[in-house]
């Protein structure tokens, strides 16, 4: 696991994912609200 966030293409990838499902939970957040 450390050694793939050395690899820049592992790492642009896991914060990709990070930044989608943090948009995921927001959205949720909203329509919960809406």
């Amino acid at each position: 696991m450390f050694e793939a966030t050395t690899n820049p293409a592992a790492r642009a990838a896991m914060n990709s994912a990070h930044i989608a499902r943090g948009r995921m939970i927001a959205d949720f957040w909203a329509w919960l609200r809406s």
